[in-house]
């Protein structure tokens, strides 16, 4: 049983039947971590030695798996262990004989063969085989279910600590964490809950089966656990007092339909997590709800609605029926009814989300193309490169938008969305340019929207030299260099093998007229650096960064 999964006497019977594939399964998490921490990156003897031992571990685990079912099918459990290390060695065996062909030769017969026996023992196993086929199905079904629900469930707990708590970790480490957490599920947890389930001598009087089971020993505590991810991230913000920003919201809304189900769906007194739900459960996500509508509030202030916010938003409202029913001890089917009438008027009606969007955006777009001085009575936009840094924000975001492919194709003939299309077309016919939607936009308004949009903004300052003008007289060789310099590193590049310094290059160049100095900087071995373009970008909150474009001369 689903609920019995966890306890020490299911524990111990599990390894003491199936030791040798759980022990394997032990053996081969350990290859993986060892190939996901210390192995990926560059290709090397490590990387490439961690691979093979991995791969080796997986095939015996696979092999061990249907040792141990055969034994199983052919009813002799006395040499269920023996069958175990067998599969192991020949599995292992076979991937070292077989070396030079593809992994996937030796394990998809290893598979095969484990899942045709594994059918087989669940069918042959007690009396009237013919009347299992229902519970085989279903015991496949309802494995697979759990397995990718309780790897979906881990990803999403850990990729919320990340975005919530540590966002601003490396992407390398974030990516060793989920392929850790992967490999645990699989090669772990996978093994575990299958054999956990297995049937034994006796033929078993349950199905295979049970939503509630799931729902109560599953998706609740996984719920909760969630929940205690956001309230803590709310804690976080009132600690530091601070708005929360839009990345709450997908987990917030996952949160939002997880609850609806569970209200609706979920035996409220089977156990005590199920009895501690009806009672505080609606009450725990109020904190939830809040921090979600100011973050979804801020981000709409800002940048408008777009058809997944308005989605987003008539999801939430839909979700909040059954959390008023759980408030106020109600059912809440009238959730259903709620949801229909929603995605009813969102995808099929005038009022669909996709319209909506639209209308909001352009008087976004309108209202600061007025207010910036940039609209003519009849609706003519004009260039302004002095318009104020908000209303330059608002234009871009809500012009982006409007010029991409969906709304360019669908907007009606006499809307203000076609209008703009048709200047931003008609401004750049004088550009010789790319003709990218970008550039479009740059030409109609006078200005680049990259800086209020990324927030940040990048100052350039070139023209001391380019290839075709370079001057190699007096000088023996002459090489092109590029080089970022950024504050963890103390300001210091490396090109060509030599070190540079920006201390040596930033007097050159004046970012406010965007020019640089004519005059060559002589390093200490000897050589001279001619700058052909030095550029600064500030982003907000952070330090700059300068990127360095400039020739190596040698004497």
């Amino acid at each position: 049983m689903v609920h019995n999964l966890l306890n020490r006497k299911t524990w111990n019977q599990v390894w003491r039947r199936f030791g040798v594939p759980m022990g394997m399964s032990v053996l081969t998490l350990a290859a993986a971590v060892a190939f996901i921490w210390d192995g990926m990156g560059a290709r090397s003897a490590k990387y490439d030695g961690l691979q093979s031992i991995l791969y080796a571990a997986l095939c015996g685990l696979c092999f061990s798996f249907a040792g141990v079912l055969l034994s199983e099918a052919v009813k002799k459990d006395r040499l269920r262990a023996a069958c175990g290390v067998t599969g192991a060695v020949l599995g292992t065996g076979l991937y070292f004989l077989c070396e030079g062909y593809a992994t996937v030769t030796i394990l998809m017969p290893g598979m095969l063969l484990t899942a045709g026996l594994l059918c087989c023992v669940i069918l042959f196993r007690g009396e009237h085989p013919e009347k299992r086929l229902s519970q085989t199905l279903g015991f496949v079904f309802l494995y697979g279910a759990i397995i990718l629900l309780v790897w979906l469930i881990l990803y999403v707990l850990t990729d919320a600590v990340f975005s919530l708590f540590v966002s601003e970790a490396d992407w390398a480490l974030r990516n060793r964490v989920n392929e850790t957490v992967m490999a645990a599920v699989w090669l772990l947890i996978a093994p575990y809950l299958l054999f956990a389930r297995f049937p034994d001598q006796e033929t078993p009087k349950e199905k295979y089966a049970g939503l509630g089971k799931v729902l109560k020993w599953a998706v609740l505590p996984a719920y909760l656990a969630l929940l205690a991810v956001l309230i803590g991230y709310i804690v976080m913000i009132l600690a530091r007092w601070e708005m929360p920003v839009g990345r709450i919201n997908p987990y917030a809304l996952l949160a939002l339909g997880v609850f609806a189900a569970l209200h609706l769906l979920l035996d409220r007194e089977g156990n005590r997590l199920a009895r501690f739900f009806s009672r505080w459960g609606a009450w725990l996500l109020l904190p939830v709800i809040i921090a979600q509508a100011v973050a979804v509030y801020i981000r709409i202030s800002a940048y408008g609605f777009t058809e997944d916010r308005i989605y987003g938003v008539a999801f939430t409202l839909a979700c909040l029926v059954p959390v008023v029913a759980a408030l106020t001890r109600k059912r809440g089917g009238v959730f259903f009814v709620t949801g229909a009438v929603l995605i009813f008027v969102l995808a099929c009606t005038p009022l669909n989300a996709h319209t909506l969007a639209r209308w909001d955006q352009e008087a976004r777009l309108y209202g600061a193309l007025e207010r910036a001085g940039m609209l003519d009575a009849d609706g003519t936009i004009h260039a302004n490169e002095q318009a104020p840094m908000e209303e330059q924000r608002i234009i871009w975001s809500s012009a982006t938008l409007l010029t991409s492919y969906s709304y360019r194709e669908n907007a009606p003939e006499n809307s203000r969305t076609a209008s703009l299309n048709r200047q931003a077309d008609a401004a750049l016919e004088a550009y010789s340019g790319n003709p990218s939607v970008m550039n479009k936009l740059i030409v109609l308004f006078g200005f680049d929207g990259s800086d209020p949009v990324w927030s940040y903004r990048t100052y350039k300052a070139e023209g001391a030299s380019t290839g075709s003008e370079l001057d190699v007289a007096g000088f023996s060789h002459a090489k092109h260099i590029t080089v970022y310099f950024e504050e963890k590193n103390d300001w210091v590049g490396e090109a060509d093998d030599r070190t540079l310094y920006l201390s040596d290059v930033l007097p050159l160049a004046d970012f406010e007229t965007g020019t640089l100095s004519r005059e060559d900087v002589v390093l200490s071995d000897g050589t001279t650096l001619r700058i052909c373009y030095l550029s600064k970008t500030e982003q907000r909150g952070d330090s700059p960064y300068f990127y360095l474009n400039a020739w190596l001369l040698t004497p």
